[in-house]
């Protein structure tokens, strides 16, 4: 009689287990279901972070280069690029964070398991069935019995069930104060990259419009016979100079360089004539004129086979600023030395001076 009593009193008290644990299934859905609207929370926290770094860069962007309309389209572009990343950075975030919470309900059920079973095998509740027994009547046993276990076990289980609420709680805060400063410095980062890049890219640009617009300014005075403009342009054709590191600068000024050679070296020259009849020494006096055409008029007009103008032209060919004059001094060098230098080849004439200079110069007469 008294094991079919405690059979039927195992059943109660599993019975009993068995209600309060359906009640404790109940609260962890509860607690997914507060996880879930948290993960809404930081979908919406995302969407306004997103908005923030459109409008901030949208504003900086439109307050220093409102006059370019195709920049802007470009930072928009990065922007959204930014947004995509920043979008991918904030889901692994929270699939972090799922994680932490999931491993932290998993770790609470474990221990609320691990402490209702030490509860069931511990010495308390044989010792409360053992009195009950001796101090009840059999009739009595069984209520007294699951009356006093269920006491027990709820009081467990409601112990257990504030501090998961408690732990939670804490590690959801944490949670939270710990990716939030992440959030922030990620935002600003992220806009600090996005308005970088952007600069620099319009930086660039603005200076490949200020090289283009000098090249264009070059050019022109190469074809209004400037020789510095001209040297300019063969320097980049040749890759001397920075500006040579653009292909395509490189290409415009060989272009246009080539055609003030070609039209210096094969268009017609007039001779240039003095008014007055000057003598070989005057006519070297008008080879140091400020005047374009007087410095081209002695060059027309110096005696053909004398020779001991050769240092003046080779300074001439070298050094003068108009391309027609230096043209002229070149064609005069190589009537007089046998040579046939072209006037824009500087250094074949300035090595073949260095080796002939002491020839020619002692050709000069010498003044008593």
């Amino acid at each position: 009689m008294f094991d079919k009593e405690k059979k039927d009193d195992s059943a109660s008290v599993t019975k009993a287990v068995r209600e309060e644990l359906d009640r404790e299934n109940k609260y962890f859905d509860f607690a997914k279901k507060q996880i879930e609207d948290d993960r809404k929370f930081y979908n919406h926290l995302y969407k306004y972070a997103s908005l923030f770094i459109t409008l901030m860069v949208a504003i900086v962007s439109y307050s220093q280069f409102s006059s370019i309309s195709q920049m802007r389209s470009d930072i928009k572009s990065s922007v959204e690029s930014a947004r995509t990343d920043m979008k991918i950075s904030f889901d692994t975030a929270r699939n972090e964070m799922k994680g932490s919470v999931e491993l932290a309900l998993t770790e609470v059920r474990s221990e609320i398991k691990q402490r209702l079973n030490k509860e069931f095998e511990s010495e308390k509740i044989a010792a409360l069935i053992y009195n009950t027994v001796k101090e009840r009547t059999e009739k009595e046993l069984s209520s007294i019995i699951i009356e006093e276990t269920r006491a027990q076990v709820t009081a467990a289980i409601k112990l257990e069930d504030d501090n998961v609420k408690n732990l939670i709680e804490e590690r959801t805060n944490k949670l939270i104060d710990d990716i939030q400063p992440i959030i922030k410095d990620e935002i600003f980062k992220r806009a600090d990259e996005t308005v970088k890049a952007a600069t620099n890219e319009i930086t660039t640009k603005i200076d490949d419009i200020n090289q283009i617009t000098k090249l264009s300014n070059k050019v022109l005075l190469a074809r209004a016979d400037d020789r510095d403009a001209f040297n300019y342009l063969v320097n980049i054709a040749e890759g001397r100079v920075q500006e040579a590191s653009n292909r395509e600068l490189q290409k415009i000024a060989d272009a246009n360089a080539m055609m003030v050679v070609s039209q210096t070296e094969g268009g017609l020259h007039l001779t240039r004539t003095f008014k007055e009849k000057q003598t070989p020494e005057s006519i070297k006096k008008f080879m140091n004129s400020d005047l374009t055409w007087d410095r081209e008029a002695a060059i027309d007009n110096y005696p053909q086979d004398d020779k001991t103008i050769v240092p003046d032209l080779v300074r001439i060919s070298l050094n003068d600023p108009s391309i027609n004059v230096a043209y002229k001094a070149t064609s005069k060098i190589n009537a007089l030395t046998g040579n046939s230098f072209h006037f824009w080849r500087t250094e074949e004439i300035s090595d073949w001076w260095g080796k002939n200079k002491e020839t020619y110069e002692a050709k000069i007469p010498k003044t008593p």
